[in-house]
């Protein structure tokens, strides 16, 4: 049964854009809106081409500073997807006032920025003296550590740390501390720390997971010729219209063929981070897929109750039963990958 989400993302790393793409694509999932930090015409204009490619134009899209004076979207995102062309939109609601609409007592919200949009909508909120229920929140961010993480658990580059810096609550500390102060108003609130998901790999063994998980669709080249409908097939090193590598078909032979949301989420995937680890072979930390999966199914990941503190610029938690404030400590590989490809 598919769940109500909401996905809240930045355009300065590949995380976000893969993770849109998932939820885009996950059948487990129903994307109602996507808001953007900062939102710029340029974050709109890509996460509008994306929304175009499934076929989505209904999800809502809402933007927290659409006049922001810098584009803030990598060249990966157009190196890595050449169909994806520099757009500028204002086709955004202000973020706030999408949240205020879509979120519910039945959603989940999944955080992979600065949390600006959900703090405005709580600083809102407070003014109006409303006190909603908000649903599942799923924030990608914070730190567990010494005290929290059992020892043989902890990342080696953060063995006995207590504190550190953490991008997406540094990135708006008052709205981090306002989420902590209104902890009530969602029904699950969770962090997917970094003492985890820096330790989360998008590799080439994953790469090849996913490349076994494509037997099933075919592969394309996606071009502007009249023979492709942007967004219906995928692009791989070959001439337009030449034959499929995996079926020995004709591109123009499948205009007629749909394709999946899940099979085109996965493609897209399986093509971006190709083109990510052509360049970095080391492979990519997989911060915000591993929060959306998470999301999806909560037993990927091994939970602690704690209550969060900033100190000295950084973020830590300690233990706390009853604080309604989960973080996490650990995660099952294998359940990760199974969700994320929706392996059955």
């Amino acid at each position: 049964m598919k769940r109500p989400f909401i996905f809240d993302m930045e355009t300065a790393d590949p995380d976000d854009f893969i993770t849109l793409l998932l939820l885009l694509g996950h059948p487990q999932v129903d994307l109602r809106a996507v808001t953007i930090t900062p939102g710029t015409k340029e974050q709109v204009g890509l996460v509008r081409q994306a929304l175009a490619w499934f076929g989505r134009q209904d999800i809502r899209v809402g933007a927290f500073n659409i006049d922001h004076d810098k584009e803030c979207v990598s060249a990966w995102h157009y190196k890595a997807f050449p169909p994806l062309k520099k757009v500028l939109s204002d086709e955004a609601e202000v973020g706030w006032k999408v949240l205020d609409k879509v979120l519910g007592p039945d959603t989940t919200m999944v955080c992979g920025a600065a949390l600006k949009n959900l703090g405005a909508l709580l600083g809102q909120l407070r003014i109006h003296d409303r006190t909603p229920n908000y649903g599942r929140l799923y924030i990608q961010g914070g730190f567990a550590g010494e005290g929290v993480v059992p020892p043989e658990k902890q990342l080696e580059k953060f063995k006995g740390k207590v504190t550190c810096p953490t991008f997406n609550l540094n990135g708006d500390v008052p709205s981090a501390l306002s989420v902590l102060d209104h902890r009530t108003w969602f029904s699950d609130l969770r962090f997917v720390s970094k003492n985890v998901c820096h330790g989360v790999l998008y590799d080439a063994a994953l790469h090849l997971r996913y490349d076994a998980a494509s037997t099933s669709w075919c592969n394309h080249e996606v071009c502007n010729c009249e023979c492709h409908r942007p967004g219906s097939y995928v692009m791989h090193a070959m001439e337009c219209c030449s034959p499929c590598s995996r079926c020995g078909q004709r591109v123009p032979g499948f205009m007629g063929a749909a394709i999946s949301p899940t099979a085109l989420s996965q493609s897209l995937i399986y093509q971006g981070m190709g083109h990510y680890l052509r360049r970095h072979p080391g492979g990519k930390a997989f911060h915000d897929p591993l929060a959306a999966c998470c999301a999806i199914n909560p037993e990927i990941g091994e939970w602690a109750e704690v209550e969060l503190y900033r100190e000295g610029g950084e973020w830590g938690s300690y233990l706390l039963e009853g604080s309604r404030v989960k973080i996490i400590v650990g995660y099952d590989h294998e359940k990760f990958v199974t969700t994320l490809l929706e392996a059955r």
